[in-house]
């Protein structure tokens, strides 16, 4: 997992490439690929007899009305077996942010720790935040989201443990800040459902009192093809045409 987080770009890029790749052999499997090659078969040859006989209004149009129903036909046949995809999709963009969403701190740079307790379990009034070797501000509390936060600056680079005092807790994080190094996660919930650990993996317990810690790293932006954006559209660019490549070695009607 270092190794992940230490080239993030390389990191981003193959597995964009992977999840592509792998996603079109599911869609292969999953998809009526009889049928989509039947229906393109049948658009084409639609669209040749709307282009030959282009002077004959009658013969053009009927055949234009038949590429729209094979379009609405191709559609049909390939949603399903896209929106089934989309459920390991969202798993695994979550799973991506953990490693390449966020950039690291930088020493004397100001973040923002909040902290939500569950309603009735905590005193955010007499809630206390110590991270070692960083200024912590005074506590800005929210009673209305049961929500407390914390201005901090880091001052030098390395792990900073963090400890959370509140009414009949004493606690030693088992989270950092993590200055001048990549961090994974910035979001870390105490459920233990299943589902909240695969959106937003972590391997920080939390105190029963406390619902979600949130730490305020930058969002990380990456260079494709000379202009920076978010890593998401590059997981979108870089997959699509890994897909695209992959279709059309493995032979899947996309």
């Amino acid at each position: 997992m270092d190794v992940l987080t230490k080239y993030p770009y390389w990191t981003l890029i193959l597995l964009s490439v992977a999840a592509g790749i792998v996603l079109v052999r599911l869609y292969g499997w999953i998809s009526s690929q009889e049928k989509l090659a039947r229906v393109k078969r049948e658009i084409f040859a639609n669209l040749l007899e709307a282009v030959i006989y282009r002077h004959n209004v009658a013969l053009s149009l009927r055949a234009q009305a038949r590429m729209l129903g094979g379009g609405a036909k191709y559609f049909t046949l390939a949603a399903p077996p896209l929106v089934i995809l989309l459920v390991p999709c969202i798993f695994l963009l979550g799973q991506m942010n953990s490693l390449v969403g966020y950039d690291p701190a930088d020493p004397g740079k100001p973040l923002t720790v909040s902290l939500n307790v569950k309603d009735g379990e905590a005193d955010i009034f007499n809630a206390v935040l110590k991270v070692q070797d960083a200024e912590v501000s005074p506590p800005l509390r929210i009673p209305s989201e049961q929500r407390v936060m914390w201005r901090v600056v880091p001052e030098d680079p390395g792990a900073h443990p963090m400890r959370l005092l509140l009414p009949d807790v004493d606690a030693a994080l088992a989270a950092s800040l993590e200055v001048g190094t990549r961090t994974q996660g910035f979001v870390n919930y105490s459920s233990t459902w299943w589902l909240y650990r695969l959106l937003y993996p972590s391997s920080i317990d939390l105190p029963e009192a406390v619902s979600e810690l949130e730490i305020s790293y930058s969002e990380a932006e990456y260079s494709l093809l000379g202009m920076r954006m978010h890593w998401v559209v590059v997981f979108a660019l870089v997959s699509l045409l890994a897909g695209l490549i992959a279709g059309k070695a493995m032979h899947i009607e996309l």
